[in-house]
Order: structure tokens, then sequence, then C-alpha cells
């Protein structure tokens, strides 16, 4: 579901620009609410120059496997240059792109006020893509180093068809698929490429952002998931977090929501409330968050005796066993902190996990 696929995407794009972009990114969350055709204009220029900035980043890194597979021979050398081709490709379609302000003026006002209200919307699709081609190239790189090559031909193997689908997904960013209601925008999309739980975060974005300013409880009530799916992602093996490494870890969700802290802390006590924290704590001259262990070995049996080795996701867990997210989340983190479950590394339409024995389970 959308919180945990937003720090997901959050986090590898953190890794994969410098400081100076991460500026660039929180300007691009200011602009995220564009009204009119000259806030369109501003919007969609500093948006492709983020896009460009990150699908740069997994140029250089393919650079950089490419020395790195040298020792290999020619044969690995030339999968990698066309991997590079694809995504140089990628790159240079959103730099020939035509402002979209401009592609807007022949629209009726009322289409081109619904294409600008949705843009950011779907905008974090094409995104998460290009951050996904970029876990990949890192993915390939590290295996290079370690001179795994059967790895390494696997991960390869992923990125010219991650650099296609980028390709598919920012040609789709016309005015004509974007100037429609959103359900009708979602149905389109559908259509095309199926259901997109980064679409989802999109439209889950843009109604924060909205909410925040015009409905605070809802906002709230949305917002007290991300902070769970931070303290799940934050914590280790003891029933505890380190106040500082929450924040270092919602620091990446704020590259497109900006997040008060003042909100943080009400959030805090919504999930002390619903009995997942003790509260708050001094210890050894740091602020921690201390956690309540509930007993879930009988949830963890549920969920063995109803996916056995097959899918496992939060939206599963909540359709078919009936939890809500802050249950299904906790249950399935536990089962990676133990090692039987494993993120899923391939997965492009959103969080999912695989047990050990190998199945890969798919939002």
């Amino acid at each position: 579901m959308w919180p945990e696929r937003l720090l997901h995407i959050a986090n590898v794009i953190r890794g994969l620009v410098s400081g100076a972009l991460i500026a660039d990114f929180f300007r691009l969350a200011q602009l995220s609410e564009p009204q009119g055709l000259g806030e369109v204009e501003e919007y969609d220029g500093q948006y492709k120059h983020v896009l460009k900035a990150l699908l740069e980043a997994s140029l250089m890194l393919l650079e950089v496997a490419d020395r790195l597979s040298i020792p290999w021979g020619s044969s690995l050398r030339v999968k990698i240059e066309a991997a590079r081709n694809s995504a140089q490709e990628a790159a240079s379609l959103v730099d020939s792109a035509r402002p979209l302000h401009l592609l807007l003026r022949p629209l009726p006002s009322e289409a081109a006020s619904l294409a600008a209200s949705n843009l950011p919307s779907y905008d974090f699709v094409p995104l998460a893509r290009a951050a996904a081609l970029g876990a990949a190239v890192s993915r390939l790189c590290v295996a290079l180093e370690a001179g795994e090559q059967e790895r390494s031909e696997e991960h390869l193997k992923t990125v010219p068809t991650l650099a296609s689908e980028f390709v598919r997904l920012w040609e789709w960013r016309t005015p004509e698929n974007l100037g429609t209601p959103e359900l009708s925008m979602i149905d389109l999309f559908r259509r095309e490429f199926m259901a997109s739980p980064d679409l989802e975060v999109g439209l889950t974005l843009s109604t924060l952002r909205c909410g925040r300013r015009i409905d605070k409880p809802r906002y709230l009530r949305e917002l007290v998931k991300l902070i769970h799916a931070a303290i799940e992602e934050a914590r280790g093996p003891e029933a505890e977090v380190d106040l500082s490494a929450l924040y270092a870890l919602l620091s990446g969700a704020t590259l497109f929501l900006d997040i008060g802290m003042n909100d943080v802390m009400i959030c805090l006590t919504d999930l002390k409330d619903r009995g997942w924290i003790e509260g708050i704590e001094e210890k050894g001259g740091r602020q921690t968050l201390v956690l309540r262990q509930p007993n879930i070995e009988h949830l963890i049996s549920r969920l063995r005796a109803q996916f056995g080795g097959a899918a496992v996701t939060t939206r599963r867990a909540v359709e078919v066993l009936g939890w809500d997210y802050f249950t299904a989340l906790h249950v399935i983190k536990h089962l990676e902190r133990s090692g039987e479950l494993e993120p899923d590394e391939n997965g492009t339409d959103g969080c999912a996990w695989r047990w050990r024995n190998g199945t890969v389970s798919v939002s």
C-alpha cells in the first residue's frame, strides 16, 4: 500500500542523488499544486529537471558498471552498452519533451484545469519508475564489484525492461489523458498498464497536500499510516526506535510532502492510543520511542495458513485477512526481521515480499 511504497521510493532517490538535487526535490514539492498555465510551466520545468537528473544518475552508474565488467570480457560489456542505450533513450525523451503548458493551451479551460490538477498525481509514476531503474543499476554495480557474474546478468536483464516501461509511461503523459476527471484518468491508465500502486501513491500525495490545508483531520488519518510505516522500517529487533533515526527516515518522504513536526507528534499520540507505542524515554542522552510488543503468534499463523508460500503484501493481508493496515505491516515486517520473508528487489509495482523459498508476491 502507499505508505511503504512512498518510503521505499523516497529512500531509493535519496541514495541516488546528491545534496544539491535534494533541494530541487523540495522545491518541486512546493510547486505541486499548480493553478493556471503559468504555475504549470514552473512546475513542469522543475519536474523535468529532477527527473532528468535521476535518469542521469543511472547513466553514470552504468558507466561505472562498464568499467567493473572489464574482467568479464566483451560479451557482458555489450549487454551493458545496450542497457545504457535504453536508459539514454529515456533521458532523451524527457529532455526533448515540449513544455506541457504549451500543449494545454488548445484544450478547453475545464480540461486544462483538470490536467493541471492531475499532473502531480500522475508524475509520481514515471518518477518511481526512474527510481526503480536507478536501484536496478545500483544492484548491478554491487554484483559486479563482488565478482558475481550470474547475479550481474540477472540484474542486467531488468534495466532495459525498466527503461522501456519508463518510456511508455512518459509517452502516456499527454494533455488528453490527464485532462479528464480523476476516475476516468485512472480507468484510462488501467486499460494501458493495469493497476499501479505508484498511481495510488501519487493520488494520495495530492490528497494529503490539499488536506493539510483544508481538511486536517483527514490528512492526519492518512499521515498516521506513513508514520507507522516509518517506525516499522526504522525499528530493529528491540521494542524501541531512536527518534533521530525515525526523523531521518521521514526526511525522505518530505521530498514529496511537507510534514510538520507537530503533525508527527499528533500521529505518535494516535499510535499510542491504538496500542502500538508506550511513549518516549530518554536513554543514553537520546530520545527513544518505546514500542509495545503485542502477541502476534496467532496472526503469524493465520498469515502462513492463508498464503503459504504465495503472495504477501499489506494490501492482500488487509483484504483477505480483514486486518487493518497497521497490523498487516507489523506482522510482515516482523517476518522480514526474522528472515522468513524478504523484500522483492525486482518488484516494480509496489512493495512486495517473497518467502525465503523463492515465491514472489505481487500487489
